[in-house]
Formats: C-alpha cells, sequence, structure tokens
C-alpha cells in the first residue's frame, strides 16, 4: 500500500529541515558591545509605509 501524499511530505520534510538549520544565523549579536558613556541618544528617520493596504496611523506611531 502506497502512502498517497508521498512527495508532499518529502517536501514538508525538506522545508522544515531547511529553514530550523539556516534560521537566525546572519543575525548574531554576540560579538557586539556598546559604550554607553559615548551613546547618548539614537535618531531614527522616517519610516515610508509602502504597504499594499495603508494604515494612516502605522507611520507617525513608529517615528
Amino acid at each position: 500500500m502506497r502512502f498517497p501524499y508521498g512527495k508532499l511530505l518529502i517536501a514538508l520534510c525538506i522545508c522544515t529541515i531547511t529553514l530550523l538549520s539556516t534560521g537566525c544565523g546572519i543575525y548574531t549579536t554576540k560579538d557586539v558591545s556598546i559604550d554607553y558613556s559615548k551613546v547618548k541618544t539614537v535618531r531614527i528617520g522616517f519610516i515610508q509605509n509602502k504597504a499594499s493596504y495603508i494604515n494612516p496611523q502605522l507611520s507617525p506611531r513608529l517615528t
């Protein structure tokens, strides 16, 4: 008896293994240190909302 969703199951397993093995490998902060005696404030510029559904309150709330 053959499993009818064999190819789908194999594709799902491959995608799961790929996502689990490569997740957040680039975005590490282990070698980062901030000298708080030199850094007092941080300025974040205006964030332009490029979404297809535009929420007019989103951009002013973020900046």
